[in-house]
């Protein structure tokens, strides 16, 4: 099973839990699917079953069919989104649904529009859905890239004098006068891009700097890595190798500090479509959900 189709089943479940927790009914059918899917998910993604009847299959199609008359018809479109992945030969391919409901896809809130959008997008890849279904990349993506980089250059941009002089002094203590003088220089441009044909000033120490996260200005080299991953389509893997490397530590960060962060990398996820972290795993599947990007 791929990085990309883990991704997007946990993310169907995210925000269908979201939408069970909130719904206003109180019915048998919201009250086991919530607790199938809150028990599923901590779980590695293939121990998981939804495991819908096919009464119970043909009762989310109604919903996801009623679009106009039932509220909870995005849950709904993420539950048989969720069968489909499990039972490819079962349900909709979702060409009648695309058609109908695209509209109402795209005006959900980002996180539902970005998940189900992602979902459509996997299942035909994975030929479970239509050739017709084709979300656009800013379908597929939770928000606008300057809404992204805003809060990565105010991190940048935070580093203070002594984390600038400590940065210089990572590549073991070599050129710091020159390392320091060029990332004080990028810091007071507007968009902290290193300079075109530059690959080492002071690109090698922010990125040093950004393998541990102990060093003094871990989270503003983090953040500079990230703006320029995301501007050269991660072409170097940085925001690829420290998401398999990092994860971790980036969830346990100041809440202001962790939502730009992991915003940083899901921008990344959802605009590059053959981003994979988990390229030399040998089975993705074996990781934890918390191994995956946040919602």
């Amino acid at each position: 099973m791929t990085f990309r189709k883990l991704q997007t089943i946990i993310d169907l479940r995210r925000v269908a839990i979201k939408h069970l927790e909130r719904s206003s009914h109180t019915s048998s059918l919201e009250r086991s699917l919530l607790k199938t899917l809150q028990h599923s998910i901590s779980e590695r993604v293939p121990c998981w079953k939804l495991e819908l009847t096919s009464g119970t299959c043909r009762e989310v199609h109604l919903r996801v069919a009623s679009a106009d008359s039932d509220p909870e018809f995005l849950g709904a479109t993420c539950i048989l989104l969720l069968d489909r992945f499990e039972n490819s030969e079962r349900g909709s391919d979702f060409e009648w649904e695309w058609d109908a409901f695209v509209t109402r896809y795209r005006s959900a809130d980002a996180p539902t529009r970005a998940a189900i959008m992602n979902g459509l997008d996997q299942g035909r890849k994975h030929s479970l859905l239509s050739d017709g279904v084709r979300p656009s990349v800013s379908d597929c993506t939770t928000k606008p890239v300057h809404d992204v980089i805003r809060p990565l250059l105010q991190l940048a941009k935070s580093l203070t004098v002594e984390e600038r002089e400590w940065i210089a002094h990572a590549d073991y203590g070599e050129d710091v006068k020159k390392h320091l003088r060029a990332l004080n220089e990028l810091l007071e441009t507007n968009d902290c891009i290193y300079p075109s044909g530059e690959n080492w000033f002071p690109a090698e120490v922010v990125e040093l700097v950004s393998h541990g996260s102990k060093n003094p200005g871990f989270v503003g080299c983090t953040a500079i890595m990230l703006i320029n991953a995301i501007a050269d389509n991660d072409f170097q893997a940085n925001a690829d190798f420290r998401w398999r490397a990092h994860r971790y530590s980036y969830g346990s960060l100041a809440p202001i500090q962790r939502s730009a962060i992991q915003d940083g990398f899901r921008h990344i996820y959802e605009v590059l479509r053959d981003w994979n972290p988990y390229s030399d795993q040998f089975a993705p599947e074996r990781l934890p959900t918390d191994s995956f990007l946040p919602l």
